[in-house]
């Protein structure tokens, strides 16, 4: 036992490996490439004013000034029918961040997000295009084949 330490020499590698672990579970939460999002880049889900589903893993929310891509893990077909989406974020503000725990709630299941990005407005639009341009190619092919 070293003089002046009184068997503490256990609890400081032991804090060590929780801190290690609680960071890289938070870590865990995003991609590696994604920043994770704090505070006011959060979404305040009192803002939202609008979503679009891209498919089935992955909408667009529209909160005023910022806009978002949300992934979630695995396939959350209860996006499709959805009218009304509810989120779960941060127990004590309610914005939701990406973090472990935050997901989409649906009627039928809550959908865990996985990824969420921050993105610009042009992007946003850029995205929202895209998918009108890729189901007017799908009604179109669809249109063919019944021809």
């Amino acid at each position: 036992m070293v003089p002046g330490n009184h068997g503490g020499s256990m609890k400081i590698p032991a804090f060590a490996l929780v801190l290690a672990l609680g960071l890289a579970t938070s870590a865990s939460a995003g991609s590696p490439d994604t920043p994770i999002l704090r505070g006011s880049q959060c979404l305040d889900p009192d803002f939202a004013r609008g979503w679009v589903e891209l498919d089935d893993r992955t909408i667009l929310v529209d909160a005023g000034r910022h806009k978002y891509r949300i992934e979630v893990g695995g396939a959350c077909t209860s996006l499709s029918f959805s009218s009304v989406l509810v989120f779960r974020g941060d127990p004590v503000s309610g914005r939701v961040c990406g973090n472990l725990g935050d997901a989409i709630l649906t009627r039928d299941y809550p959908c865990k997000i996985e990824r969420m990005q921050l993105i610009s407005k042009a992007e946003y639009k850029q995205a929202i295009d895209d998918r009108a341009a890729e189901r007017k190619r799908r009604k179109a092919e669809r249109k063919s084949k019944s021809s």
